[in-house]
């Protein structure tokens, strides 16, 4: 596991868990976005660093023989990760797909001591009742013409579905709402390290008034990509995609 330390004090731990995919440049992104924006963040790494392009490779990486089960190395990597902090930092849990599967396993055991967890597209059974994780944030995701409406808790965002599609333009970085161009590598915004960069309708709660958010989007090629939104008053979000789905 990889630790990002963070220059300020502390807000907490939070523990990544990659997807089936590897730990890939994407999660350490969002790693590092986290680390910025306060938190201890660890970067759990389940394949020893090997990461897959193809389904195959995935389905390789996470069939292949291990020494140390992936429970108790993620085990290890929860009390590493609390000792980074100083012992008494609270630690949560984030979890992509494979991912997802193991936090809701290490938030359902009070032993590890998990306060919140959020999974992206992951689900898996199981009893909460010795769970020490407390509030909920739920992300659900609806299609209304050509846009994707995505709500984290009370947070909403209107993100054109063009937006991972391929386009007939080639050659350029798109602005929303225009799709990326079919190509091997992306372009860039200059100045930036986005394929895209756009303002979208956003609403930070129940209670506030729509407003604007500055977007910028990072697209893989295959279909995956996030966008880092930012609110005008601080702050912000990160939405991941998979089969060109937030």
């Amino acid at each position: 596991m990889q630790v990002l330390e963070t220059l300020n004090r502390p807000l907490g731990a939070v523990l990544i868990i990659h997807s089936w995919w590897g730990l890939t440049d994407s999660f350490r992104r969002y790693g590092n976005a986290l680390a910025t924006a306060g938190f201890v963040t660890g970067l759990a790494d389940l394949f020893d660093g090997r990461v897959a392009k193809t389904v195959a490779q995935a389905q390789a990486l996470r069939g292949r023989p291990r020494r140390t089960p992936m429970y108790k190395s993620l085990a290890a990597d929860i009390g590493d990760l609390r000792s980074a902090g100083g012992g008494d930092l609270r630690v949560g849990v984030v979890g992509f797909s494979m991912g997802g599967h193991w936090a809701v396993w290490l938030s359902q055991r009070p032993e590890y001591g998990i306060s919140a967890t959020i999974l992206y597209y992951a689900a898996r059974g199981g009893s909460f009742d010795q769970s020490q994780a407390d509030g909920d944030i739920s992300m659900t995701v609806t299609q209304q013409g050509d846009l994707w409406i995505v709500f984290i808790g009370d947070a909403r965002f209107e993100i054109p579905v063009a937006l991972f599609q391929p386009h007939q333009d080639m050659g350029m970085a798109t602005q929303l709402p225009l799709a990326p161009p079919p190509m091997e590598e992306d372009a860039t915004v200059p100045g930036t390290d986005f394929n895209a960069t756009a303002q979208i309708p956003c609403v930070r709660d129940m209670d506030a008034a729509e407003a604007m958010c500055d977007a910028g989007v990072v697209r893989n090629g295959d279909g995956t990509g996030y966008i880092d939104i930012s609110w005008p008053d601080g702050g912000g979000r990160v939405i991941y995609f998979e089969d060109n789905t937030p």
